[in-house]
């Protein structure tokens, strides 16, 4: 099916849709200003990156409604993550929606918050399911109607952590008549110390991290198309192995356990450390202790962001202002095309990706690793 075929059966299912959520999901018309609020959700029930681009956000909901208890709805796989995060109060596991509504049966909620920025529907069922009095969530082909408090994200080139902090501030502006200035859109997370110790040992650092730069990779992600070719990056790790003498270690998940097979037999160099699998705070201490990262545009580049660390990361079909890492110490090198960003999984000429250079990559980390592109001290 070619593009325009596509997009006019996608406009009728919206309007389709939209038309018969109209008849049974009805916002009560406008946000009104609660005298206490004592509880509040937040929903965020999609990948690892998606959750960690919404720290600030939790962080202003927090912090401004004090006394709430903030309970963060998250899937299983990014359990241990959200109880990293000081800003939830409890961690909700979401599986499935009639386990949801048990597990919320009897709970009263005053405030329901739906992060995820796309015009698909299910997390609005969840914050209707939650009974909570005042259901909020972005604006995005027709979702905005459903919600008592709504924001469309125009697009002003934003990262999508600027945009759920700005859903956040709204609900704090029109429920507690608040304006919150110098809010922080950077995610922040603090690994634990003894995960930070066992990181240590895994890849062979001297204790507090002293030794040999880390350069950590990253060749996988959530779609094909995200995906720079493996080869690419072993030639990388070979060229700053070769130039600064730096420990690698190459990370994935355990999905992509053949990728990390894949790169370090296409490496000339030897001694990379291979690190599949890892539970996600483990992950976030592994990556805190890392130089630098380089990967593609997936969920480890945003948590390294959130812990402090530079990355160099390749981008293609993702959209380059919503999903670029947030934070200065970052270089993305894409390639702009006639068809990108499109979003799309799969691609068959992925020419947006096959366009960045070996050479581009390892020029960037080189700069990181030198000291001239917001390496760490």
């Amino acid at each position: 099916m070619t593009e325009r075929p596509k997009a006019l059966l996608r406009n009728f299912y919206i309007v389709l849709r939209n038309t018969v959520l109209s008849l049974f999901l009805r916002p009560r018309g406008k946000a009104e200003a609660l005298k206490g609020v004592g509880s509040i959700l937040c929903i965020r029930i999609d990948r690892m990156g998606d959750l960690v681009i919404t720290i600030p956000a939790l962080k202003a909901i927090k912090e401004n409604f004090k006394g709430a208890r903030v309970v963060l709805l998250v899937k299983k796989d990014n359990e241990r993550l959200a109880k990293m995060m000081p800003y939830a109060d409890e961690v909700l596991i979401y599986e499935g929606f009639p386990a949801f509504l048990k597990k919320i049966k009897s709970r009263r909620f005053d405030i329901a918050v739906d992060f995820l920025m796309d015009y698909t529907v299910r997390t609005t069922f969840l914050a209707y399911a939650s009974g909570a009095g005042i259901k909020a969530g972005f604006d995005i082909l027709g979702r905005g109607r459903f919600y008592d408090i709504s924001f469309a994200p125009e697009p002003e080139n934003k990262t999508t952590s600027e945009y759920t902090s700005l859903l956040a501030l709204k609900i704090i502006r029109l429920l507690l008549g608040r304006m919150v200035d110098g809010h922080d859109f950077i995610p922040s997370l603090l690994p634990g110390k003894d995960k930070v110790s066992e990181a240590e040992r895994r890849v062979g650092l001297a204790k507090n991290g002293v030794g040999r730069h880390l350069v950590g990779f990253h060749p996988g992600g959530y779609y094909k198309s995200q995906r720079w070719p493996v080869k690419r990056f072993a030639e990388v790790a070979d060229g700053l192995k070769s130039a600064f003498d730096n420990k690698t270690v190459i990370i994935g998940s355990k999905d992509e356990g053949g990728l990390v097979d894949e790169m370090v037999k296409s490496m000339k160099t030897k001694g990379a450390i291979k690190i599949v699998g890892p539970k996600l705070d483990e992950l976030a201490a592994l990556i805190s202790l890392m130089d630098l990262l380089i990967c593609n545009n997936s969920g480890p580049l945003h948590m390294a962001a959130a812990v402090g660390t530079p990355t160099v990361s390749t981008m293609g079909p993702t959209d380059p202002y919503l999903w670029r890492p947030a934070g200065s110490a970052h270089t993305v090198i894409r390639k702009a095309m006639r068809c990108s960003p499109c979003g799309r999984a799969v691609c068959a000429h992925h020419s947006c990706m096959r366009r960045i250079g070996a050479d581009e990559v390892l020029e960037a980390a080189s700069r990181h690793l030198s000291g001239n592109g917001g390496v760490k001290n």
